[in-house]
């Protein structure tokens, strides 16, 4: 549904040199996989007030009658960009310390989930493991739980819920039809035919319980629930597919959000007003309790604008740390948003082999990168800064919807952020994006872009991969452009057939290395003091490389392989010169700036590998809570 998990992200590993304040045999290590959280927000703008984790897989939550706690859904199976592998299940967490209370194992993948007045029951729509459409009930007092087919689903697709306000009722719109399902005992008492077969807002029920409001495609249906039938259709405007709905406190009106935001009066079915929101993926909407504001969320940029319901005019912007998949309002009328695919950050002392207190990012983080004392992290579509490494707090995101970010480097106090045929630049002091430099990749006919980045030991260069294709054709060109990033002259280096992709620097700038694009066994040296390109070799083994990192004096290159193992190589000849075996399958690798230790993230395995560089020898393993895709030494 999404572009931004189109972009390709790397694991690489990129040294900077900025200082920070010492904090020996620290690193923080990028967490991969399936995550989740929420954060609480107040709804004048501003920071998040808190942001807790959620069990991984999270793909929407509720709050308990009293708003003290969150449930939260959980999915095996893979919903739009929220990865699957995680236990089916209903977590119910402690609102303000995230602790949780208590778990509920579910017949199937949460889609999306209401419950009664009392809470006592939560009912969700789920996908079975092969596939099949439910309803599900659970009894959080028993624990009991329940599921019934969907009848029209077809399978895998992703169904709304909605429930009448006595909770005696559960509606399910599935191909041309709404389903009625009796809440107590999740039989089928009903079907309304419906004349659209789109329909993925969820369904809403007026406070009195007579009418029904679906909205599909462009349409929006008022039925009439004791009779079954469509009374009257408003046909709104859209620019978007109208995933979120909501309905004011009294039931009298009606919002959608479809790229334009529409308020309709339920009583007269006609138009109240509607303002184009500007959004590039609107997804969810919330109101507060009182129907005093609208919260419209978006995937695209993680943000969620604040709405006057009366006037549809946009008071504030939130800014999550990742796309904001699902929204409650609490009574006081701040917003708690969960963010899709968020991750974490892990704190690791490479001396005693132990975590630290870590912190909460986005989705999908790669390596950091440091610069004006902060970590920043480069996600999907953002990049996370850490103002305070040595007592972490929850990243806060780039104010700036142009980043969509794969790789990051660092010279001095700006950050470059590689988005293929641009590198953004972003001031670490302000924390915003103050330019752009497009890289000017030899194309020779076809078309051209960088595929990582990594900064020059020379303090002064960006060092950018890059490939290009002919149209629907193989590479015509590759190799490394070296930018000066003070005076903007850009020096390509060809290195064709060989296409570089992750790319690093010896501490000098003398010499710049890669690994095969094209080729996992593969790799290239370039001598960048006198811009050209030296040789590239095909390692012996079969190994299959994911990460490099040059060591302290630049002798020798450190290249992680997927099959267990940190092979040598002369930093001159490339000739392999031996191996360090770390089990596991590694992602990256990072070296301490003394050059004494190695850190090896793992793609797999919940472990990090630290590596002795003296004696060439594993000292031990630090379980970071999940696979890792990249660290950053804090020294």
């Amino acid at each position: 549904m999404k572009l931004h998990h189109a972009i390709r992200t790397f694991a690489a590993v990129l040294l900077c040199c900025a200082a920070l304040p010492a904090l020996a045999a620290e690193a923080y290590v990028s967490l991969a996989g399936p995550g989740g959280s929420v954060s609480q927000f107040r709804d004048i703008g501003g920071a998040p007030i808190r942001t807790l984790s959620t069990p991984p897989g999270a793909v929407d939550l509720l709050l308990s009658p009293e708003e003290s706690k969150l449930y939260i859904g959980t999915t095996t199976t893979a919903q739009n960009d929220v990865q699957g592998g995680s236990p089916s299940l209903v977590a119910v967490l402690d609102g303000t310390t995230g602790a949780v209370i208590k778990t509920y194992p579910m017949p199937g993948s949460v889609v999306k989930m209401v419950r009664d007045t009392a809470g006592r029951h939560v009912y969700a729509t789920g996908i079975l493991a092969a596939g099949d459409v439910v309803v599900m009930s659970l009894d959080t007092l028993s624990g009991a739980t329940s599921a019934s087919p969907v009848p029209g689903a077809s399978p895998f697709h992703l169904y709304p819920i909605g429930i009448s306000p006595d909770g005696t009722s559960l509606f399910v719109p599935a191909g041309n039809a709404v389903t009625i399902f009796d809440a107590a005992t999740l039989a089928v008492t009903g079907t309304i035919p419906l004349t659209s077969s789109v329909v993925v807002a969820p369904p809403l029920v007026t406070p009195d319980g007579k009418t029904l409001l679906v909205v599909g495609g462009n349409v929006v249906s008022l039925i009439d629930i004791a009779t079954r039938t469509v009374a009257h259709t408003v046909t709104i405007a859209t620019s978007a597919v109208a995933f979120g709905d909501a309905l004011s406190p009294d039931g009298k009106t009606c919002y959608v959000s479809a790229g334009t935001l529409t308020a309709i009066d339920v009583a007269t079915h006609t138009i109240k007003g509607s303002v184009a929101l500007g959004q590039t993926n609107p997804y969810r909407l919330g109101i507060s309790p009182d129907g005093s504001t609208l919260y419209s969320t978006d995937l695209t940029y993680g943000t969620t604008l604040v709405i006057d319901a009366a006037t549809l005019a946009t008071r504030h912007t939130l800014r999550s740390i990742a796309p904001p998949y699902a929204i409650v309002v609490k009574s006081n009328g701040n917003a708690v948003i969960l963010n899709e695919n968020s991750n974490r950050v892990a704190r690791v002392d490479t001396a005693s082999l132990t975590t630290q207190t870590g912190f909460a990012v986005g989705d999908a983080p790669q390596a950091g990168v440091l610069a004006a004392g902060k970590v920043f992290i480069p996600e999907v579509a953002n990049v996370a800064v850490q103002r305070t490494p040595d007592a972490p707090t929850p990243a806060r995101p780039i104010a700036d919807n142009l980043i969509i970010a794969s790789s990051a480097a660092a010279l001095g106090n700006k950050v470059y952020v590689n988005e293929g045929s641009l590198v953004r630049v972003i001031n670490a002091n302000l924390e915003i994006a103050t330019g752009a430099i497009r890289v000017r990749v030899p194309a020779n006919g076809g078309i051209g872009s960088a595929l990582d980045i990594a900064a020059s030991g020379d303090g002064r260069s960006l060092l950018a991969s890059y490939e290009a294709l002919e149209i629907d054709g193989p590479p015509v060109a590759g190799g490394i452009v070296k930018i000066d990033t003070t005076t903007g002259a850009q020096k390509p280096i060809s290195s064709f057939p060989f296409i570089p992709g992750i790319v690093t620097s010896n501490r000098t700038g003398t010499a710049s290395y890669a690994l095969g694009f094209l080729s996992a066994a593969q790799v290239g040296v370039w001598d960048t003091a006198n811009d050209v390109f030296v040789k590239s070799v095909v390692v012996p083994g079969g190994p299959s490389y994911v990460g490099l990192a040059a060591g302290a004096d630049g002798s020798v290159l450190y290249v992680a392989d997927q099959h267990g193992k940190v092979d040598l190589l002369d930093g001159a000849t490339l000739q392999l010169l031996g191996s360090i075996a770390t089990g596991g399958h590694p992602s990256g690798i990072a070296i301490s700036a003394d050059g004494k230790q190695a850190l090896v993230t793992d793609g797999t395995s919940n472990t990090v590998i630290v590596v002795d560089l003296a004696s060439g020898s594993v000292a031990g393993t630090v379980n970071v809570g999940g696979p890792s895709a990249g660290a950053v030494f804090l020294d």
